[in-house]
């Protein structure tokens, strides 16, 4: 997406896609719902691709959703983070 003015969309797909806390279609949904009517279809392809991006990323990574409890365990001066639950 060349237009930067679609780039938190694009992040938060990919974020979505990475994470798995909330489902593509809720985030579609969400999208739908927050963003301008004339924009939708933009924010919606910009969606997309940050889906595609995170399928990428994991496809040449070693990247994968760490559990909370791995956390505590090996750093334990950064589970305050954790508080920040859905």
């Amino acid at each position: 997406m060349k237009n930067r003015m679609f780039t938190n969309i694009v992040m938060l797909g990919a974020i979505t896609d990475l994470t798995g806390i909330v489902s593509e279609e809720a985030m579609r949904e969400a999208v739908r719902n927050s963003v301008p009517r004339a924009t939708v279809e933009k924010n919606l392809a910009a969606l997309e691709e940050g889906f595609a991006l995170a399928r990428e990323i994991k496809e040449v990574s070693d990247i994968r959703w760490v559990e909370k409890e791995e956390v505590r365990n090996r750093l334990p001066r950064f589970s305050f983070l954790l508080t920040l639950e859905t």
